[in-house]
């Protein structure tokens, strides 16, 4: 028999943080378990620990929790519960905020506030290994990597037949201490770029005398890994740690937060990657206006009154005006903005613009860059911002 006491906020919060691959429920029970351990203090172990981990075949999700008063003549246990009915039961003691006695026997015994649940065993899951060698990491703040991904995961499209689309591009560059990401729906592209983060050192080069060039190369080689948008979109979510981790390890990419781990497994798809990254690198302008994002928003909603086709012409009007017009015409609304080169009239979705602007900070201005009726608008936020994201031309 193992039994300790936990705070059911401890056990409610490290519960949050594996939903993101807790499995769902199977009218079979299998593979819908999570693993639970937990271990006394020692010469190896500080102080009392437990660890929750959850596996649902794409994503694995980590986290620590304390426990205290641990009654058990074995160092540490294992087990293994269903993990919806897990969640649940911490949820439900995480509301009423008290301290827990968890007995661990042939069933799991939780007892709170008067209140008590019992929780069968159920098979032992298959987890993926951690400590496997690390190709490339960085370190940044957590909030920096939260507005990376999720300006990186706009523009992912739901087709997993077509070229892997509902992916996202991640590519380590060390040589020049960025990392960079890309997505795209086929419509509209979103490329985001940072240089705020350390490249950790690879634990390989630590062991070696002299480097040579050919190691230097090899440490320096850009690395590419491919993941599903919802995925590394759901990652960020629960990040809590100041700092975070960022790795590829094997066919995994790593983010660690303080004593959090998530690992999401990469797809072995041709991604197009390198195409994407071509296709933003030769994009032109002949012309940009600028305006606040949200007077954009108001002259959207006037334009969309009549809307019935989402065909939306941005032409020029005079200096210092953009135009609003429908395929229709039925409906138009200008925009008051500075104008840069020649500004040029082109016709794209209007719902996918909305979606597009929709990312950037909507208290700002916003770029408009464009080259000509048939290629597409780019979008920053000001002139020296390298994440941006394109917008395709419709034929009118």
């Amino acid at each position: 028999m193992f039994q300790f006491h936990v705070n059911s906020k401890d056990l409610e919060e490290a519960m949050r943080k594996i939903s993101i691959a807790i499995p769902p429920a199977s009218q079979k029970g299998d593979n819908d378990g999570i693993k639970l351990a937990f271990y006394k203090a020692s010469k190896k172990i500080s102080k009392p620990v437990g660890l929750a981990l959850a596996f649902d075949g794409k994503i694995q999700a980590a986290s620590a929790l304390d426990i205290q008063d641990v009654s058990a003549e074995e160092d540490m246990i294992e087990i293994h519960v269903n993990g919806k009915k897990m969640e649940s039961a911490a949820y439900a003691f995480g509301a009423i905020n008290t301290v827990l006695e968890i007995t661990i026997d042939k069933d799991v015994t939780i007892v709170g506030a008067g209140q008590k649940v019992v929780l069968q065993m159920c098979q032992p899951i298959v987890a993926l290994k951690q400590n496997e060698a690390v190709l490339q990491e960085v370190e940044m703040s957590k909030d920096d990597f939260v507005n990376f991904v999720n300006f990186a995961t706009s523009c992912y499209g739901d087709d997993k037949v077509k070229r892997g689309l509902h992916c996202v591009g991640i590519r380590f560059l060390k040589e020049t201490k960025k990392l960079c990401a890309v997505s795209s729906n086929g419509t509209r592209c979103a490329y985001a770029e940072t240089g705020n983060l350390t490249y950790k050192p690879l634990p390989a080069s630590n062991n070696k005398g002299d480097e040579t060039s050919e190691q230097h190369e090899q440490e320096n080689a850009p690395v590419t890994v491919v993941i599903e948008g919802k995925q590394l979109r759901n990652a960020v979510r629960n990040l809590s740690n100041k700092k975070v981790q960022i790795g590829v390890v094997s066919n995994k990419l790593r983010i660690r937060s303080g004593s959090d781990a998530i690992m999401i497994l990469t797809q072995e798809l041709a991604y197009p990657m390198d195409a994407l990254l071509q296709f933003i690198e030769k994009m032109e302008k002949k012309g940009a206006w600028k305006a606040p994002l949200s007077k954009v928003f108001q002259a959207l909603a006037i334009y969309e009154v009549t809307m019935e086709d989402p065909l939306l012409r941005m032409s020029k009007k005079g200096e210092a005006q953009v135009l609003f017009q429908g395929k229709d015409e039925l409906s138009s609304a200008t925009v008051m903005c500075a104008q840069n080169g020649e500004v040029q009239t082109v016709a794209v979705d209007e719902r996918e613009l909305k979606i597009a602007l929709s990312v950037f900070d909507k208290e700002k201005d916003i770029i408009v860059e464009t080259a000509g009726d048939k290629l597409p608008v780019i979008i920053r936020q000001h002139e020296d911002d390298p994440n941006i994201i394109t917008v395709m031309p419709v034929a009118e």
